[in-house]
């Protein structure tokens, strides 16, 4: 799709972004209790969790407030997991994962996804410091890549009229 994530349907967005939460909030890569009970948390607690994430990576409270926003609203959800989801395959090891993950749980996929996570993802992307994967080897250093993302979602957002 436009951003680059390689989605080519709302179904297929859903996939990868449910790939993608799973990469990130997989339970031998956090112990964060949000993130690894994201099927279950309301809207409010994403947006809070959001909006403090957020400002703990020094984000002006505008901008946090800017992102919590996604977490209640539905209208620009695939634009936003379009965004996150380029952003996170700049990374070659990470693109892999999600790929693979993404693979194996389309073979699954019985129901299709309605609403997508774009605030879960947020969430994720804001909360993980470093990422390790034992099963691929994956060790990446989230804290850069947060930044590009986070630019690119505000960039964005502050483009919608």
């Amino acid at each position: 799709m436009s951003q680059g994530s390689g989605a080519g349907s709302e179904h297929e967005l859903a996939l990868l972004t449910d790939a993608a939460i799973g990469v990130l909030a997989d339970p031998t890569v956090t112990d964060d209790p949000i993130l690894l009970n994201l099927d279950d948390v309301p809207a409010s607690v994403l947006k809070n969790g959001i909006i403090e994430s957020a400002q703990a990576i020094g984000l002006s409270v505008e901008d946090a407030n800017m992102l919590a926003s996604v977490a209640n609203s539905s209208g620009p959800a695939p634009q936003i997991a379009e965004i996150l989801l380029a952003q996170l395959k700049r990374n070659e090891q990470l693109n892999e994962e999600i790929a693979e993950t993404y693979r194996r749980r389309s073979e699954l996929m019985v129901v299709d996804p309605i609403t997508i996570g774009a605030a879960a993802l947020l969430l994720c992307i804001l909360r993980i410091r470093r990422l390790k994967l034992s099963k691929s080897g994956l060790d990446i250093s989230f804290d850069p890549l947060k930044a590009d993302m986070v630019k690119a979602l505000l960039d964005w957002l502050k483009g919608q009229p």
